[in-house]
């Protein structure tokens, strides 16, 4: 569960980055 929590934090910056 802490990974999957994890893993929608990393995603985000990434998007934000594509922004």
């Amino acid at each position: 569960l802490k990974k999957l929590t994890i893993e929608p934090v990393p995603v985000n910056l990434e998007h934000l980055d594509v922004t």
